[in-house]
C-alpha cells in the first residue's frame, strides 16, 4: 500500500513538472494564472491559510470519534493469515 502511494506521488510530481515546463515554455507564470482567476499571490496564500484554519479543528473533532472506533475494529478483527 505504501509503495502504491509513493508511486502515485512520483507520478503526480512528474506530471506537475511536465505541465510546469510546458507552461514556462509559453511564458505563463503562476502569477499569470492567479491573475486570470482574479487573485494576487497574497490573496491566494490568505485563502489557503483560511482553509487550513477551518479544516484543522474539524479534523481534530472527527478524530475524537473515528480513531477510537478504528482502534476497536482493529483490536476485535480476527488475525490475518499471510499467504
Amino acid at each position: 500500500m505504501l509503495v502504491r502511494f509513493i508511486a502515485s506521488l512520483v507520478k503526480l510530481t512528474a506530471a506537475s513538472l511536465g505541465v510546469g515546463v510546458l507552461l514556462s515554455l509559453v511564458h505563463i507564470t503562476h502569477a499569470d494564472v492567479l491573475a486570470h482567476l482574479g487573485l494576487t499571490p497574497d490573496q491566494f496564500v490568505e485563502l489557503i491559510m483560511r482553509g487550513v484554519a477551518w479544516a484543522i479543528p474539524k479534523i481534530g473533532l472527527g478524530a475524537f470519534i473515528v480513531v477510537p472506533i478504528w482502534i476497536v475494529i482493529n483490536v476485535l478483527r480476527p488475525p490475518h493469515r499471510g499467504d
